[in-house]
């Protein structure tokens, strides 16, 4: 007999009443202890990452909020448009990595729900890793003397 569905009065005929008891507890400790890893894991869902060419270091929260930013030494020899792409590679990194953690912590208790479904839509994209074709030519911003 499931403790949770509604009572039907001719199925209680026969159930031992102190065992239902028992396995409602049972049930409760079991979802207090999953709601408290819960809360324990999630406040543990930021993420730190630092782009592909190490200019940029960022933390992210597990609201996927931006807390911290670091522009490494190399940062300064890159140009403007080189640096925002260095910042938003690693921002949609570490958003992305941060939204994996929310999505572990949450999977014992929503895996299979309508929930689950929800937090899943809200994953950001993938960021791609830079091939060989697309990388940038750094020779030349390296030798910048800025």
């Amino acid at each position: 007999m499931n403790p949770l569905a509604p009572v039907d009065g001719r199925e209680s005929v026969g159930i031992d009443p102190d065992q239902w008891m028992r396995d409602m507890q049972a049930k409760a400790d079991d979802l207090a202890a999953k709601s408290a890893q819960l809360r324990e894991d999630m406040a543990c869902a930021s993420a730190t990452v630092m782009s592909d060419d190490h200019a940029v270091r960022v933390m992210i929260a597990p609201t996927g909020a931006l807390q911290d930013i670091q522009l490494t030494e190399h940062a300064a020899r890159l140009s403007p448009d080189r640096l925002r792409a260095s910042i938003m590679e690693a921002v949609g990194r570490g958003q992305r990595a941060a939204s994996e953690k929310m999505i572990e912590a949450f999977a014992p208790l929503g895996a299979g729900t309508e929930s689950m479904d929800l937090v899943m839509s809200y994953l950001p994209p993938a960021v791609e890793e830079e091939g060989e074709e697309a990388q940038y030519d750094r020779s030349e911003e390296d030798d910048r003397p800025w």
